[in-house]
């Protein structure tokens, strides 16, 4: 077909859409197997029978009669069409084809398509038609304008629940239990000279530790927890971490490097007072089983004295955030 004689069909065809609103005259211009697709939302159909339902009980009898469509660009091909428009109506009848299950908003809706049109034997063979359903949702009130409910995206991703510290009334059984019964094994042990009550380091894969004891506790009816930890996956996200904390009030007991298992952390409270770590690149235990000498632990009280002076083997990657 050439450029004029697809324009008079397409033309044709529109006016019976939406000026005579003729269902049997719309399928006249089209194909036995025409189809239609509505993109976004799925609708239309394939072969006149279901066009001709499509046409006469969800599409030509829902537009509102104050529409205007304004065609904005059209460029031709072999046998096709390419349509811009320019739709404006309200929204005061249910349009399925368009919204589908939505009843009438009364809100104004200007939008744009684009329509792909294919000929075939002198007739419409398909029409593909699209637009930005989000912008329709947004127009009619399915879609908030600006989100106010939504808290502020958090600048680091947690990777995982690193390692439990527990406070035990009774040391040496504890040891016993998570040792002989549970398998872990011993990475690092705290002398009472050094924490009170002995503090044993236990793991269960090459992380130094899983599991840690603390002796000393009164013996209560529930268990009572030292501290759990979030590993990062970057130095800088310790930073961002400790950053957002402060932002948000929350108290900070700690930051910097402990000793065993030499990891960057910063540790603050919950709002019930429990102990949580945010930390990066604990010490791994190899095949050999053995763990970093204390010799080499060199505590840090601040996240910047920790990178100025890492433990041996430890790679500070630049950072990227202060």
């Amino acid at each position: 077909m050439t450029p004029k004689e697809m324009e008079a069909m397409w033309a044709e065809h529109i006016r019976h859409e939406f000026v005579t609103k003729d269902v049997e005259a719309t399928l006249a211009t089209m194909v036995d197997d025409a189809f239609v697709n509505h993109v976004p939302v799925s609708s239309g159909g394939k072969g006149k029978a279901a066009l001709r339902a499509f046409y006469r009980d969800v599409f030509i009898g829902s537009w509102p009669d104050d529409l205007q469509m304004t065609t904005t660009n059209r460029v031709f091909g072999d046998d096709q069409i390419i349509e811009e428009d320019h739709l404006r109506f309200t929204h005061k009848n249910r349009m399925d084809w368009f919204l589908p299950g939505v009843p009438p908003t009364n809100r104004v809706v200007e939008v744009d398509f684009v329509v792909v049109v294919q000929f075939r034997d002198g007739k419409l063979a398909a029409e593909r038609i699209y637009w930005d359903q989000a912008t329709v949702l947004r127009q009619t009130g399915l879609v908030r304008e600006e989100r106010t409910d939504l808290p502020a995206p958090v600048p680091f991703a947690l990777r995982k629940i690193g390692h439990v510290v527990l406070n035990v009334a009774d040391f040496e059984r504890s040891v016993r239990f998570y040792t002989g019964v549970l398998g872990l094994q011993v990475s690092d042990r705290y002398p009472d000279s050094m924490v009170p009550g002995g503090m044993i380091f236990l793991r269960c894969n090459t992380d130094h530790h899983g599991v840690a004891l603390v002796g000393g506790a009164q013996q209560a009816e529930r268990s009572s927890l030292n501290h759990f930890a979030f590993e990062v996956g970057a130095l800088d996200e310790v930073f961002r971490a400790r950053a957002w904390l402060r932002e948000h009030g929350v108290p900070i007991v700690f930051e910097g490097r402990r000793r065993a298992g030499c990891q960057v952390a910063v540790e603050f409270t919950d709002p019930d007072g429990n102990n949580l770590e945010i930390y990066w690149n604990i010490d791994q235990i190899g095949t050999d089983g053995q763990a970093r000498p204390a010799s080499q632990w060199r505590q840090a009280r601040t996240l910047e004295d920790a990178i100025a002076n890492p433990v041996e083997g430890q790679r500070v990657p630049p950072l990227t955030t202060a």
